[in-house]
């Protein structure tokens, strides 16, 4: 079965979703082929956040957290699709929790959810992402919305919101930050 780094990415969203009181609000994915393939692609989980009630939950999600980013289990996975996971990462950016994974791709028809059709590149999202933002075109399909892009495009770009997501139930989201952020800092 063909799989790849979008795989992957709905996997860690996934993981986030079942992992206690963790959710992501949105993702990005931005596929750089200057040349064709290989790719290199960037997917950035945007608002990772808790519901916890209490400080103690608050402290397993984010334990949890650093558990799924830090493992090798996201990167076996990438490796068994071919693709060479560069970097992960997990930061703090205009009040929210990122997580970026940067890896390269020997080619896109190995990505799953993706097609080469003809003079175009498709994309069609799991059930439980919408597509919200493409440097291409949303095309609407019986399956669903699909996003297009000529087939010689350099630079793919497009942005899911999780259809489960509610900005309302984030009460632990100041929590995790101040979480994340006395994790990264500097030890004395």
């Amino acid at each position: 079965m063909p799989g790849g780094f979008v795989k992957v990415t709905v996997l860690l969203a996934l993981m986030l979703l079942v992992s206690g009181c963790l959710d992501v609000e949105t993702y990005e994915v931005r596929i750089l082929r200057e040349q064709g393939d290989p790719a290199v692609i960037i997917a950035e989980y945007v608002n990772i956040y808790s519901d916890a009630k209490t400080l103690s939950d608050a402290q397993d999600d984010f334990d949890e957290l650093v558990k799924l980013w830090r493992g090798e289990e996201a990167v076996r996975d990438m490796k068994e699709h071919g693709i060479q996971a560069k970097s992960r990462e997990l930061f703090i950016r205009d009040g929210k929790i990122i997580g970026r994974v940067t890896g390269i791709a020997s080619s896109l028809a190995a990505v799953e959810n993706m097609a080469v059709n003809g003079s175009q590149i498709l994309f069609k999202p799991d059930t439980d992402w919408v597509i919200v933002e493409t440097n291409g075109r949303i095309l609407k399909t019986a399956e669903g919305e699909v996003a297009a892009w000529p087939k010689e495009a350099a630079d793919l770009r497009i942005t899911f919101r999780n259809s489960h997501s509610s900005n309302g139930s984030q009460r632990g989201q100041p929590a995790l930050l101040k979480l994340l952020a006395d994790y990264q800092a500097p030890k004395k």
